[in-house]
């Protein structure tokens, strides 16, 4: 493919959607604007999400998705089609940040697991940035520090 000069050749996912959106909306700008819109809104709900996750306030979660929302740097990421790679890629990451560090009462069981790693997995077929998830965990599992209300844990003594 990158032979045959396809663009974004490299980010699979990239070829995937747009190949789908030119079956749904031929050259209509309309439908491919849309679909930025809806992935945007997607992002802004999963910043919501993810912001929660690590504050575990609603009303931070708000404030974080609203901002994130309508902060004008994004513009234009929904306005260019050809970014829709960086929409993707950020649904993937706020994504995997709600779902780590989500409060949970039970573990995590391997749904949960291939959840996570499909959304991983996406991402990166996104764009290759959407690795920054791995480094924006301190620990394996970070459920483990902290309990279901978000107060620490106490560890046995080594």
């Amino acid at each position: 493919a990158i032979k045959r000069h396809v663009p974004d050749a490299t980010r699979p996912l990239m070829v995937v959607s747009m190949w789908a959106a030119k079956r749904l909306f031929g050259s209509s700008p309309a439908g491919y604007h849309l679909h930025s819109l809806v992935l945007y809104f997607a992002d802004s709900v999963a910043a919501c999400l993810a912001t929660f996750a690590v504050t575990r306030r609603w009303r931070a979660a708000f404030w974080g998705g609203s901002a994130f929302a309508a902060l004008p740097v994004h513009a234009e990421v929904v306005a260019a089609v050809n970014y829709r790679e960086d929409l993707y890629a950020a649904v993937a990451v706020f994504v995997a940040v709600a779902w780590l560090f989500w409060p949970r009462r039970r573990p995590d069981t391997v749904d949960h697991a291939v959840f996570l790693s499909a959304a991983l997995l996406a991402g990166l077929l996104a764009k290759e940035n959407a690795v920054t998830v791995v480094w924006s965990t301190p620990t394996p599992n970070p459920s483990d520090c902290f309990s279901p209300i978000g107060k620490p844990k106490r560890r046995a003594p080594p």
